[in-house]
């Protein structure tokens, strides 16, 4: 009876942050509307490139710090209070670093004055990760969704500050300022709600910080070499292709980024609940497991079949004609996503079996990988080549991290529902293409709406929408 209602309260909070989240999606169709209009091609290449370095620089204010603290508290709730306390002071004390390695890069990759100054605005965002570490305390409790209601307002305020910045004609640094205000109001609500539910232990948690940081170390590193493998590429592509190349790429890499909200909200509500069956309870580790292989897989399958099929019109209708070229990408980043949600889910694994090690070395050789082929095939080929390479690194690394974690918990996968997902998928993907093929590629205008987010959220529970 536990486990089912269990089973009961995960999917029910899995339902609640899908809602949520897609809430989410939709604001920020507005938000990157706005943005890539207001900038066009070169200008939304730069905002782009200064959100990926403070994001790789954020995950620096983590040192893995904050999936482990979940992990211990959830395996020892009565001392949960010390678990989350050492968790918030820790990442609070690392993030001052942290934002001053933002603020360097800035300067090291920026093309003008302007970029300069927009990417330490944003970079003083860094700064907020440690109070909203408080989002520990909901994630416990399987209240997800209010955290999910604190990114919803975080959209909405930067949704609003973009708007505005485009009505009175601004530029990058008043969308910079516009979006420290909205992680200013979130971090605000955030700490309200989480209190509100748990507590908190900050000056009586000191002596948790070494263990924590211990832990945690090589799953940050680790966290880091697999941000900088999938992020990476656009600031080579910046270096080595110019800015509208960077823009084309940034736009279409923007959708595989909002699409990460599905696999996001599996494995956010399936950490504390295997935390708290392992090691005691394999069988429910493996039944959890595999149910969240089955949904993943009911998620980014039909993703991939309609990108195969409709991704010209996809592009031109979510960014507008000036976007058309980025569409070939589409595709291609699409197979990449199939593959990182099965990725998140064995992140999640590699902190519950203590594999962050492994797990280190695996996103090291994706490092080299994906740094060394887009060296070689981006002046060439241009950003596709970038596509194909993502697509190459998270075969690898999820490969990898899933052969580590089977093998650990002795478990094999059933495959029946997923051929069944896959037929599906397939049967959805040619009713598509006739579709496509019947009515034919609607006409575009300028006016054409765009999707993904602009870049909200970078230090919010890991979460980059």
């Amino acid at each position: 009876m536990a486990t089912e209602r269990t089973t009961s309260r995960a999917f029910s909070d899995i339902v609640r942050q899908l809602v949520g989240r897609a809430f989410n999606l939709a604001l920020g169709v507005v938000v990157t509307a706005v943005i890539a209009r207001l900038l066009g091609e070169s200008g939304f290449g730069e905002w782009s490139s200064v959100l990926v370095v403070a994001q790789i620089a954020a995950y620096l204010s983590d040192l893995g710090i904050a999936q482990v603290g979940v992990e211990r508290a959830a395996a020892e709730p009565e001392r949960e209070a010390h678990w989350i306390g050492a968790t918030v002071a820790l990442r609070a004390l690392v993030s001052i670093p942290a934002t001053l390695v933002s603020i360097l890069a800035v300067l090291l990759v920026s093309q003008d004055s302007e970029m300069v100054i927009a990417g330490v605005i944003v970079s003083t965002t860094i700064l907020l990760s440690g109070p909203n570490t408080v989002s520990a305390l909901l994630q416990l409790r399987l209240r997800n969704d209010l955290n999910v209601a604190v990114t919803t307002v975080l959209s909405v305020v930067w949704c609003a500050g973009a708007a505005l910045v485009a009505i009175l004609g601004g530029g990058l640094v008043a969308l910079a300022v516009a979006f420290l205000i909205a992680e200013l109001a979130a971090t605000g609500l955030q700490l309200f709600l989480a209190l509100r539910r748990g507590s908190l232990s900050l000056f009586g948690s000191r002596e948790l910080w070494r263990p924590l940081a211990r832990v945690g170390l090589p799953l940050a590193i680790a966290g880091v070499l697999v941000l900088s493998y999938a992020r990476i590429d656009q600031l080579l592509i910046l270096e080595i292709n110019g800015a509208r190349d960077a823009g084309l790429y940034a736009a279409v890499y923007r959708v595989l980024e909002q699409m990460g909200f599905f696999p996001l909200t599996v494995a956010t509500t399936l950490l504390p609940i295997v935390s708290a069956a392992h090691p005691h309870d394999p069988l429910r580790v493996r039944r959890f497991f595999q149910t969240a292989t089955d949904y993943l897989a009911m998620g980014s399958f039909p993703a991939l079949g309609f990108a195969l099929v409709a991704s010209t019109q996809a592009i031109t209708f979510l960014f507008g004609d000036d976007f058309a070229d980025a569409a070939p990408a589409l595709p291609v980043l699409m197979g990449a996503f199939v593959l990182i949600c099965f990725g998140y889910l064995s992140g999640n694994m590699v902190v519950v079996l203590k594999q962050q090690r492994r797990f280190m070395l695996n996103a090291s050789a994706g490092l080299v990988i994906n740094v060394a082929l887009n060296l070689i095939l981006l002046p060439r080929y241009g950003f596709i080549a970038a596509a194909w390479v993502t697509l190459a690194t998270e075969m690898a690394v999820v490969g990898l991290t899933w052969f580590g974690v089977l093998r650990e918990l002795e478990f094999r996968p059933h495959f029946g529902r997923l051929v069944r997902v896959a037929a599906a998928a397939a049967a959805m993907t040619r009713s598509t293409a006739c579709c496509v093929k019947t009515h034919g590629p609607k006409a575009q205008t300028k006016e054409t709406p765009a999707i993904a987010d602009g870049g909200s959220s970078l230090c919010r529970g890991g979460e980059w929408r």
